[in-house]
Formats: C-alpha cells, structure tokens, sequence
C-alpha cells in the first residue's frame, strides 16, 4: 500500500495527459513524456528515466514539465530513489495544482517512514488548507496522526 497510490497517480498523469493537450506547440517536453510513458508502460523504468532526461529545475512549470517530474518521482520510488523522488514530487507539489495534492500524498509517506514529523506537519497542514477536497487528505491526516 505504501507506494499504491503513485501507481493510481500515474494514472491520473496519463488521464491528465490525454485530455489536457496544450493549444501552443509544447516543444520537447510533451515528446519526453510520450516516450518516457511508453516505456513506463512496458515496465522499462531505466529507460523511462533516460528518456525524461535533465529537467530544468529553475524553468517555469508548464502542464507538460510538471508531468515530467511526476513521473520523475514515481520512477525514482520504482528504482529504490526516494530522496529523489522527494525532490521531484515537492517542485510538483509547490507549482502545479492539478497534480498537487498526489505530490504531497508522495511526501507525506516519504516524511512518515523517515520520522520527519515538523515537515510531515506541514505537508499535512498546507494541503488541508489549499486543497480541503482532496481524497489524499484523509489519508495524509491518519499517516499524520500514526506519526
């Protein structure tokens, strides 16, 4: 169950992906996100990770770069990676809503199993406030109140 819903967030990344097709030419990024996915979906995790390739951590996040460190973060989780898969879930989490709430369902187990009670607070709180709606938030509040 810990890692579950990264799976259940990956599909709602590629439902997003489907339905949500940028009317400008979104250039490489959405190029980087078809191959990574189709690899994801052989199960070619190393190969999903070359494909997505350098992200630029600094560049404002579009809806296609903002799917690209998702599934950054749930290939690290997949691959034994979970600092990095952190990393790559909180620049989801801080700057792009429609994924926001899975990110920090991925940093709330992250903070939990590593005994970061202050963080894990915070996560928990943050989302409560910016998304109190949210399926995730349950969830994160009993992670929270087991903590």
């Amino acid at each position: 169950m810990r890692w579950i819903p990264g799976v259940v967030g990956l599909g709602v990344l590629l439902w997003i992906g489907l339905g949500m097709r940028a009317v400008a030419d979104p250039g490489p990024y959405e190029q980087r996100l078809t191959q990574a996915l189709g690899f994801v979906q052989q199960g070619a995790w190393q190969q999903a990770i070359e494909a997505i390739g350098e992200l630029d951590r600094k560049a404002a996040l579009t809806p296609e770069l903002a799917r690209l460190w998702f599934v950054r973060g749930t290939l690290a989780q997949k691959l034994q990676d979970p600092e990095t898969a952190r990393q790559a879930f909180e620049r989801v989490w801080q700057a792009y809503p429609p994924l926001a709430d899975y990110a920090a369902w991925e940093m709330v187990q992250y903070d939990a199993t590593r005994d970061l009670l202050p963080t894990l607070q915070k996560t928990v709180t943050t989302l409560a406030e910016r998304y109190p709606f949210s399926r995730l938030l349950p969830e994160s509040q009993l992670v929270l109140a087991r903590a």
